[in-house]
């Protein structure tokens, strides 16, 4: 599995943002699972899973790790074959012709972010402006990744969680360095507020 796996192609970039298929990297990160287990956790049928993990599997975003043979049955297991997945800032900006999907699901990410911040108590009406700010933190943050991953020299050998933890690290990091970065949280904490008990 390797550590980090940059989308660069729009048309993997349009695969991934499916959100049943988004769902099944994120489970199967962790561990390998078959498409009948898939398909309880994510509420899917086992073919509709079977065929989001042939696509998954076509663009090598997950491989076939294990079967079993169960009495006339064959189980496979599948994993994701990075520990995390990365849309380029050059595909969620639209920068590459192919990439309007791209830029549609980072939107639609933002989107559902500013509509959930309810959950938090504040209420925020359909506001574009804060969505567009939610946005380009998508895309900005996906810039720093990058940056982070190329200077990755050799893979890591940790968890997931201590993993994510150093990248997060790393990334924000780069990011306390951007300028343009600093005005959007700052922009968002305008439309936000103080983040004290009266939310």
């Amino acid at each position: 599995m390797k550590d980090l796996l940059i989308i660069r192609d729009p048309k993997v970039a349009k695969i991934i943002a499916c959100d049943t298929r988004w769902k099944m990297l994120m489970i199967l990160r962790y561990q390998a699972m078959t498409p009948s287990q898939l398909s309880v956790y994510l509420g899917k049928t086992v073919s509709s899973v079977m065929h989001h993990l042939k696509v998954l599997e076509d663009r090598g975003l997950v491989e076939l790790v294990k079967k079993e043979v169960k009495g006339n049955v064959i189980e496979k297991w599948y994993k994701a074959t990075a520990k995390k997945y990365i849309i380029s800032y050059e595909l969620s900006e639209g920068r590459i012709p192919g990439s309007e999907e791209t830029v549609k699901f980072t939107e639609d990410m933002a989107r559902k972010a500013v509509k959930a911040l309810s959950a938090f108590g504040f209420n925020i009406n359909n506001n574009e402006e804060l969505v567009e700010l939610f946005r380009k933190f998508i895309s900005l943050r996906s810039a720093a990744l990058e940056k982070i991953a190329n200077m990755q020299k050799r893979k890591i050998n940790a968890d997931y969680g201590s993993y994510w933890l150093l990248l997060t690290v790393l990334t924000y990091l780069v990011l306390s360095e951007d300028d343009e970065f600093k005005n959007i949280l700052n922009r968002i904490k305008e439309y936000l507020g103080d983040f004290d008990e009266s939310h």
